[in-house]
This record gives structure tokens, sequence and C-alpha cells, in this order.
């Protein structure tokens, strides 16, 4: 194949087109190659061709009219796989259209580059994660779905991702007619998609024992055991100590749970141990001795929490990264694993141990990263989960001497215009205000819905807003609110 053959993709620019010009693009499709189209000339003609249709709603060819300007080249202009030989004609190209170049450029970002994105909601983050695998599977021929390792958060984020690549591999097949995409189809299936959780309890079925640990060995999240352990240790010590749990007696007991689990997950994510907590840990004095509480349950909790794991032979992720650090020689795990890219979706939901156990085996395996994700999003604080993940990783990597690339998806495929322009100012408002929120002027998401609708919707959100807001500043004091007129009472007392 020519150097200049396009694998993957392939951008024209031209002043001129014609259907010859579009049989030649037509052409690429049918070998599997998207065709991003650029030209001044009117495509008015070729706008309800029902061929041309049918490769523009599978996502093979894409057509953009630009203004005519004295400064763009006379003659055709080619860009192959993502090889940009006229920056300042594609700068033109993106500013005048409403091409997503922000995708295009990750979606084609060299193969041996770390990359971190940073993706708001409805930028298409999933879009992109297969996008790039496929630029990955096109442009090396030796790759094969078996070296690369997909991480999600949810089983269900699993299946779906499974589910996209399936279905958009039989879109290449109905363009192309191709069966090695009926093979991929089948090759898929090895691809590793699974939770965190599941990858690590995969790698220690292959590799835990040449590690060390036992054959039965398996990891999970003792969720339930700990909220258990924690009830029947705040019951102990009100029985034990009646005096000083007389403060907390009318505090429901999920929120001294919730409290405690909380205060556990940070204590994990440091590998601070049950012995430390006992003889080291200083939770500082208070009026009513909430510390005293907080430093019992925690100690229990870790006391039996362990006899628990001991016996199930079960242990957590921090568990696992605890001891595979302190391992200084491995066999060679890349003969087992053979891992040449890592993707991690949702990265905002990652926790300090999980960063770790990236890099260990970063370190290990010797992979390319791929993460993204949107800090504004985390739902998983509750857990530990740390807004400060990409830093973590970025720090990590650059400690390694390897370089790690930085971009950001912007345009926004849920949203109307009408909703973000009075969202984006509140998000950057917050960033003001709350220190773990992050949102900068570079964060704002730009809208590709732009049609007109009400905004009712917007307006009840803000209004009941504000109405909490006011109450919160009310809470312990009498306040009447006027009854709307068709109710018999004026008013009533909260």
């Amino acid at each position: 194949m020519e150097q200049n053959q396009p694998k993957h993709s392939f951008v024209l620019f031209t002043h001129r087109v014609d259907h010859k010009m579009f049989n030649r693009l037509l052409d690429y499709n049918k070998q599997g190659i998207k065709v991003y189209l650029f030209t001044t000339d009117s495509l008015e003609h070729y706008e309800t061709d029902a061929v041309l249709e049918e490769a523009r709603k599978y996502g093979f060819l894409y057509w953009h009219e630009i203004p005519i300007h004295e400064a763009l080249p006379k003659n055709k202009v080619e860009f192959v796989d993502g090889q940009i030989t006229n920056p300042q004609l594609y700068d033109y190209l993106c500013q005048k259209s409403s091409f997503n170049h922000e995708q295009y450029s990750i979606e084609h970002e060299r193969s041996d580059n770390h990359l971190m994105i940073s993706a708001g909601a409805g930028t298409g983050k999933t879009t992109i994660m297969i996008n790039r695998l496929l630029f990955l599977k096109h442009t090396m021929p030796a790759l094969s779905f078996a070296n690369i390792i997909m991480i999600t958060f949810t089983n269900e984020a699993a299946v779906q991702m499974r589910q996209r690549l399936t279905s958009l591999l039989m879109n290449y097949y109905y363009i192309t007619k191709n069966r090695r995409y009926l093979e991929w189809i089948e090759e898929a299936q090895r691809l590793q998609i699974s939770t965190v959780h599941s990858f690590a309890k995969k790698f220690l079925q292959t590799a835990g024992q040449e590690l060390g640990f036992p054959s039965s060995f398996s990891v999970r999240s003792f969720r339930f055991d700990k909220k258990h352990i924690i009830q029947k240790w705040i019951n102990e010590f009100a029985r034990l100590y009646p005096d000083q749990f007389q403060h907390f007696a009318f505090i429901p007991q999920y929120h001294l749970v919730n409290a405690v689990i909380f205060v556990n997950t940070v204590l994990e994510n440091r590998s601070i141990s049950a012995d430390k907590i006992a003889n080291q840990l200083d939770l500082g004095h208070d009026k009513k001795p909430f510390s005293v509480l907080l430093k019992y349950l925690l100690y229990h909790l870790q006391q039996d929490l362990n006899q628990t794991k001991k016996e199930e032979n079960k242990w957590e992720m921090s568990d696992l990264v605890r001891e595979l650090e302190r391992l200084k020689g491995t066999s060679n795990l890349q003969g087992k694993f053979d891992t040449l890219y890592l993707m991690v979706d949702e990265f905002q939901d990652t926790d300090i141990v999980q960063v770790r156990f990236v890099l260990w085996l970063l370190d290990k395996l010797n992979f390319r990263l791929f993460v993204v994700g949107d800090e504004k999003q985390s739902i998983y604080r509750f857990r530990g989960a740390d807004y400060t993940a990409f830093r973590q990783l970025e720090e990590g990597i650059k400690a390694r001497g390897q370089k790690l690339t930085q971009k950001s998806l912007v345009k926004n495929y849920r949203t109307t215009a009408k909703l973000l322009n009075q969202l984006n100012p509140l998000f950057e408002q917050w960033d003001k205000d709350v220190s773990k929120f992050h949102c900068t002027g570079s964060d704002r998401l730009e809208p590709v819905i732009i049609e007109t609708e009400s905004s009712n919707g917007l307006d009840k959100f803000i209004t009941w807003a504000k109405l909490k807001e006011i109450l919160n500043k009310l809470i312990d004091q009498e306040t009447a609110i006027p009854r709307p007129p068709h109710y018999r009472d004026k008013s009533f007392v909260l």
C-alpha cells in the first residue's frame, strides 16, 4: 500500500466538486475509509442524492461548504489519516465549518502517545473512545482487540460499550461488504471490557500465583459488610459509653454510618491500617466527642473487616494495590497479558487507589493510556473518588519520564443552545464558590443543537433553586408562606 493511501480517513479541500469526485470519495467509503469534504462549491444538488445521503447517515461521508477567501490554496489539498500538511488551511476549515476538529484530533493522535481527555456531558466520550480504537486498528495491522483493555465503572456501561463497537463494525460491513469487519466483530469478543474490579479479578486469576497471591483469592467491595460492622459497633459504643453517646443519640444512624465509611475510604486510599488508627491517628478534639466515637468505629471496622477478608480469602482494591507495591520483582507479565493499550472511561470516578493500580500496571506492561472523563460529573465522591485523579495520573506519568498529551471535547450534542448559554455561566460561578468544582472558560460547552425551544423547564429549575436557598436561611425560624388563592387556608407555618 502506498504511503499516501488512506487507511482510516481522508480529508479533501477543493473548490469544485462533481459526480466523478463523489464517486472517488464513495470508493474510499467502500474501502472502510471515512471521508471529510470541504469545498467552496455549492453542495445543494448533492444533498438529496440517495447514495451520498446513506454514506452520511452511516457516518462515512461528511461535507461542509466554506466561504471563499483569497488566502485559500487554488489547488486541491488532501490530509491522510490525520496528517495535517497545511496547518493554516486546516485552522481555517475548522473555524468556518461545523467540523468537530477536537474529536478528529483525538481520534487521529499518534499511536505512541498517552492521552488524557477532558470531556463534558454530551460531547461524545463513548464515540471518541470507539473511533480512537478503530483508528488504531486500521493503522496498525498487527494490533488485535485482545491487546486492548477497556475499563468502565459499571457493568451496564461495559455492555453498552461492546454493543456500540459491534454496531459500528456492522456499519462498516454494510458499507464495504468486506468480510474483515465480520472477523473484527468476532475478534472484538476478545476485547477486555470490564469494571476495574472485574479486571483486577481477571488479573489475579492470570498472574496472581506468580505474584505470590493464593489461587482462590479475589477482589470485591465489602460495601454491605462495612455498613453492618459499623452499625454493630455504634450499638456497642452506646452500651459501653452512654454518657458520650448521648450527644449522637438523635442523629439518624445512617448519617453516622456514611460518615465513617467516607473517612475510612480516605484512610484506605492512604494505606492507614487499624494499628495506625489506634496508636498514631490524631483526629483532634471537639466539644461533643465525635472524634472519640469516630476513632472507635474506624478501628473496630478495620479489625472486623480484616477478619472477614481472611475467612473469605477476598480483598479490596486497596489491599491489592498495597500488596502489589510491596513486590520488588515480578515475572514477565508482558508475556502473559501482551497489553498495548489501556482505555479508561469516566476517569473522574477513579480514586487514588485505582490510579496507583493503573500506574503499577503501566510500569509492568508498558502500554499506552487513553483516559477520558469530566471532573464536574463525578458521582462516586461517596466512596472516595478523588477530583484530582487527572492530576495524580499526570504527575505519575511525568515522574516516569513519559509524555502525556491532554485534549478537550467541548461540542455538546445533547443540550440546546438556549440551555447551555444559561448553564455555562452557572458552572463558572460554581468554580468560584466551590473549591472542588473546577470549570473555567476553556470548559464552556459549545452547543450543536441550535433550534429554539421553551425555557420553562430551566426557569422552574432556577426558581426552585432560589427558593431552596431562601428556605435554608430560614431554618429554625417560624415562617409563614401565603397559599395560592384557591386554597381555603391562606397560609401555613413551616
